[in-house]
């Protein structure tokens, strides 16, 4: 597949990482491979997206994050201990231009066979799992049609869980930026 010409990526890697116990951000936590999961990201998204358009929201010691990685665009979230990951992304979306952004929280781990088949769909989406959640998970549902119709923590009943890579055709960038959690 040829490399996204009109299309960034945006890894959110802001937060603290606290749950973890970790001194570091989230994202420098290490798999058994002995990557970092910020490094296993960009080695998997810079196969199909340029490097100077995958943008990292950084907030929490930010120059670890910067210092593995200075070729890449970063975005600081300067409130990142008050504000949630719609803020961070808002923050992105309002440095890119008017493109197709893939979207992900910075400790997701994924097959990167994912990435061409989001890039290729006709519609925004949200990757899911259908199952049952607990707390922490970022669960959803949609409406009669299959749509998305709320995607948070506090979902009740849920349907499954979000699990963090998302894609937002250009279109629908303007109906993206008005949702609340952005306000």
């Amino acid at each position: 597949m040829a490399r996204g010409k009109s299309l960034k990526a945006v890894i959110l890697a802001a937060g603290t990482g606290s749950r973890l116990g970790m001194s570091a951000p989230k994202s420098l936590a290490v798999l058994i491979n002995g990557k970092a999961i910020f490094d296993y990201q960009i080695e998997k998204i810079s196969k199909f997206i340029p490097i100077n358009c995958i943008y990292v929201v950084v907030g929490y010691k930010k120059e670890m994050l910067m210092e593995r990685h200075p070729e890449l665009p970063y975005v600081y979230n300067q409130a990142y201990s008050q504000t949630n990951t719609g803020k961070s992304l808002l923050k992105a979306l309002n440095k890119v231009d008017n493109d197709d952004v893939l979207w992900l929280n910075g400790d997701v781990v994924f097959d990167e066979q994912l990435i061409p088949r989001l890039i290729m769909a006709n519609n925004s989406c949200v990757l899911v799992d259908n199952k049952k959640c607990g707390a922490e998970e970022v669960k959803y549902s949609t409406d009669s049609q299959g749509y998305m119709k709320s995607i948070s923590k506090e979902v009740s009943p849920a349907e499954g869980e979000a699990l963090g890579i998302n894609l937002v055709k250009r279109k629908d960038l303007p109906i993206l930026k008005k949702i609340p959690c952005f306000d």
